[in-house]
């Protein structure tokens, strides 16, 4: 599945909050503790990488908070992005402690 970027913001040097919608699907459950893994071709190679949750369920809508990682591969594609901007796929929603559901893009 896409993901679209609605809006991020800075909440203290670097490190930056940003609001997602998951495109095709009205609505995306999740619980706390459970994270996304995100995915984009980065300089010719699918690189995948996964964040925790920084929201509650609301509509087709998720927020992480994240910070800016020098040498990172997925942070400078995250931090560079603009609002409408659909380049990463959301490929799986998961809890740390076991079971997760899987959203293929491939």
């Amino acid at each position: 599945m896409k993901a679209r970027l609605i809006r991020s913001f800075e909440i203290a040097p670097a490190v930056r909050h940003f609001e997602f919608e998951v495109l095709d699907v009205e609505q995306f459950d999740f619980a706390p503790g459970q994270f996304v893994s995100l995915s984009a071709v980065i300089g010719g190679k699918e690189i995948t990488r996964a964040y925790s949750l920084a929201s509650v369920p609301s509509g087709n809508r998720f927020e992480l908070c994240l910070n800016f990682v020098d040498d990172g591969h997925f942070s400078p594609l995250l931090f560079a992005m603009e609002p409408g901007d659909e380049s990463i796929w959301l490929v799986r929603l998961a809890i740390s402690c076991g079971g997760s559901r899987w959203a293929s893009p491939f």
